[in-house]
């Protein structure tokens, strides 16, 4: 084996070497970064015999945050206009397209988390997400009613 061919062969190595470790060392920071498990409750209240659906506050979601959609005995399906996250467990019919990710949680919850390599977006971006929710009764109703949709909020890098 000639000089010239131990030398491509080691730079060949090296590249590959380089090109298996770089997508592990995206997202390492020097600081460990603290996440933050949000759990949204969905349940509702009787009002003068209505039922009404406890308001959702708004949530802060950094990368690596999980969510726990929390739904009892109903059913629900969440749409999120993104396709950041990733179902981590419980929930069902886990879809994901170009533009939204949507989910049904039935009897209990799911857990869904921001990607951990997102470094967030720039600026801070809001995004409102539906929540259809089954009572008892059987109906579909919004959480949200007739007002704006919960949201959260993605903030810029750490």
């Amino acid at each position: 084996m000639s000089n010239l061919s131990r030398k491509l062969i080691a730079v060949a190595v090296v590249l590959l070497a380089v090109l298996i470790a770089a997508p592990a060392c995206q997202c390492e920071s020097e600081q460990p970064i603290e996440k933050t498990d949000h759990k949204i409750v969905l349940d509702y209240e009787k009002v003068d015999d209505k039922i009404v659906w406890k308001k959702i506050d708004e949530i802060t979601v950094w990368s690596g945050d999980t969510i726990r959609f929390a739904v009892a005995e109903h059913a629900a399906w969440i749409l999120i206009p993104d396709i950041r996250f990733k179902l981590l467990e419980g929930g069902s019919d886990w879809v994901v397209t170009e533009t939204y990710t949507a989910f049904r949680v039935e009897d209990g919850y799911a857990v869904i988390v921001l990607n951990e390599c997102d470094e967030g977006s720039e600026p801070s971006e809001k995004i409102h997400y539906s929540v259809l929710v089954r009572h008892d009764s059987g109906q579909w109703e919004y959480v949200h009613g007739k007002n704006p949709p919960p949201g959260m909020t993605v903030p810029r890098k750490r």
